[in-house]
């Protein structure tokens, strides 16, 4: 599924953490009740359900979703959530050529974009934020 190739390449990546700003942070499937930084923007990973049989889900391809917030306290300009996911692309097409493997054993095949949402307001977190959406290729490294 490489989960951890796509955490990894976000977490890790200096540029996207500068873009983020102070406490920039990347969590994966975050449904907590407080935003996980008000300082700057926080990227969450959603992973989407599969639709296919069990005994074929590991050579399918999966869906993921980031969505990138940012508070409204500090600005409401979605450039620098553009910013961001502009970075994800070029990220995610560097991954596509190095195929790179993940610590869970999973190494990416390809990763494809699906699309971009409106501008959206998250009224909880109090954020602005936008979502885009992948699928990833990917298989069990022997």
């Amino acid at each position: 599924m490489a989960r951890d190739v796509i955490y990894s390449l976000l977490k890790s990546d200096a540029e996207l953490a500068t873009l983020g700003g102070p406490g920039f942070v990347v969590v994966p499937n975050f449904t907590g009740d407080q935003r996980p930084n008000g300082a700057g923007a926080f990227l969450v990973i959603r992973w989407g359900v599969t639709g296919y049989a069990r005994e074929v889900q590991d050579n399918g391809s999966h869906r993921f979703d980031l969505w990138v917030h940012y508070p409204v306290s500090l600005s409401t300009d979605y450039v620098r959530i553009d910013d961001m996911l502009d970075r994800c692309d070029e990220l995610f097409r560097a991954a596509n050529d190095s195929q790179p493997t993940g610590a869970d054993g999973w190494t990416v095949d390809e990763i494809d974009f699906e699309g971009r949402s409106g501008d959206f307001e998250d009224s909880g977190y109090q954020t602005i934020c936008r979502r885009a959406s992948y699928k990833v290729l990917s298989h069990k490294a022997s």
